[in-house]
């Protein structure tokens, strides 16, 4: 039987940071500072990762799991305690290992895809077509199924509207960026610092439609 391919969460990629703190206080506030990570000591585990050392730690070491803020401001937890079964440390391990476990099993490339999911297509998750792996997919062989979720065109897409919001700012205050196409937006560009210049502190006021200002002032040493 062939494996199916598995749907990409939309919301993967999101997060809320800045409410962990409000989210954490909320959970410890309902089952206390301490959780038991039992991960692979009871069932076992499909990378054969298990939890060492004391079981009960902070609630903090464990990730978020299905909790957001409603536009009231109050948490939301979709089921359980909001809290990921297993800690951080053993979710670090898992997630190297399955890694190595990828790379291992999708070391044939394409051909490891036709074999395990009986097809020469994949659905791109951005724009949910059905295209040809050979023609629309790079490689990915740490990714579950060896291969990107965005399509080759999505990802470009993406690339010149998002990915060039890295502008290397420099002291003369030149800069480089490009947009090709109407559709692409300018929201959230961010200053690339040159690792040796002097300490900046760099305020960006920007407005949709309208055009980026930057004010660079130098620290006094």
């Amino acid at each position: 039987m062939f494996k199916i391919q598995r749907n990409v969460c939309d919301k993967l990629g999101k997060n809320n940071t800045y409410y962990h703190e409000k989210i954490y206080n909320f959970i410890e506030n309902k089952i206390g500072k301490t959780k038991n990570c039992n991960f692979g000591n009871k069932n076992g585990s499909k990378t054969g990762v298990k939890h060492e050392g004391a079981r009960n730690i902070p609630i903090r070491n464990f990730p978020l799991k299905g909790c957001s803020i409603d536009e009231n401001g109050e948490v939301i937890i979709v089921n359980g305690d909001g809290l990921q079964g297993f800690c951080r440390d053993c979710d670090s391990k898992r997630r190297r290992k399955r890694l190595e476990m990828s790379r291992e099993k999708n070391k044939e490339g394409y051909d490891a895809y036709e074999r395990e999911y009986g097809k020469h297509t994949k659905i791109c998750s951005v724009c949910k077509e059905d295209k040809d792996i050979r023609e629309s997919f790079k490689l990915s062989l740490g990714m579950e199924c060896g291969l990107h979720n965005v399509c080759n065109t999505c990802s470009k897409k993406y690339g010149e509207s998002m990915g060039d919001r890295l502008i290397k700012y420099r002291p003369d205050g030149n800069f480089t960026y490009k947009k090709t196409d109407i559709d692409q937006h300018d929201d959230h560009i961010m200053p690339q610092y040159r690792l040796k210049m002097c300490t900046i502190f760099l305020k960006c006021y920007y407005a949709k439609g309208g055009e980026l200002y930057f004010r660079q002032q130098k620290q006094k040493t």
